[in-house]
């Protein structure tokens, strides 16, 4: 998969290494917020290691 990221078109391969979602907060306030967060795929954690970068 081959995503063009709009900012200076060139690839942008995030997907291919991880996915992504909006993850709810709640903070001291009672208010809600949304924060990104990047779930990475097994294949790549599993390559890490075998590599033993982790």
């Amino acid at each position: 998969m081959n995503i063009k990221h709009k900012d200076n078109g060139k690839p942008f391969w995030s997907l291919m290494l991880a996915s992504g979602y909006w993850k709810i907060l709640e903070d001291s306030e009672s208010t809600t917020q949304r924060e990104w967060q990047w779930q990475l795929r097994p294949q790549v954690a599993q390559a890490l290691e075998d590599l033993g970068w982790v």
